[in-house]
């Protein structure tokens, strides 16, 4: 049995958010809620339970006051892996394969990864799993995947503010990227990598 904090902690991690940074985006004044939780002096109420899930609709409700059941709502038994990040940019591209990933539930799909500007972080070859997240929901440090009108990247948040964001490579030889929030097509949140023989 786990406790209320261990769950909605994992939640947490999951969004890939700070506490403070959570509690912001699901519309609570004050992290104060999740602190009460933290240290024991509060449980999760049903009305909190259904304000996270009203967010973010994956995570069941049920799980997150009892822990009981999967945390998601739903169990993915695969995902679609294409060739390249730019196949997310073509909504004719058909997927190389389906992977099997019961670990990722929260994974909306994967791309094989064949550019060097986050070597270090993320290397050519390896599968990247995505789960789409809002672009006003990415945190400083987040590795993500950007779609722009013009271009897909997977970089990772150097810096956000109310309507822009940096993304930066982690090769020193790439040039950070200044977009503006509202010219982001959609935005993917890397939950997983894997190297595939």
């Amino acid at each position: 049995m786990t406790t209320a904090w261990e769950r909605l902690s994992k939640v947490i991690e999951w969004s890939g958010m700070t506490a403070n940074f959570f509690a912001h985006h699901i519309g609570l004044k004050r992290a104060e809620i999740i602190y009460q939780i933290k240290f024991g002096k509060m449980g999760i109420s049903l009305k909190f339970a259904q304000r996270v899930a009203e967010y973010f609709p994956q995570i069941s409700v049920g799980w997150l006051l009892s822990g009981e059941g999967q945390m998601f709502v739903s169990e993915k038994a695969t995902v679609p892996l294409y060739k390249a990040i730019e196949s997310l940019h073509d909504e004719r591209a058909m997927p190389e394969m389906q992977l099997s990933v019961p670990h990722l539930s929260a994974c909306d799909c994967a791309f094989r990864n064949t550019d060097d500007a986050m070597a270090g972080q993320v290397q050519a070859g390896e599968v990247v799993f995505l789960a789409k997240t809002d672009v006003n929901a990415l945190g400083e440090g987040v590795l993500c995947v950007v779609e722009h009108p013009e271009f897909v990247l997977l970089r990772q948040v150097a810096y956000v503010d109310g309507e822009s964001l940096r993304l930066a490579a982690a090769s020193a030889e790439v040039e950070d990227v200044v977009l503006q929030k509202a010219d982001v097509k959609s935005v993917y949140r890397v939950v997983g990598r894997m190297i595939m023989y």
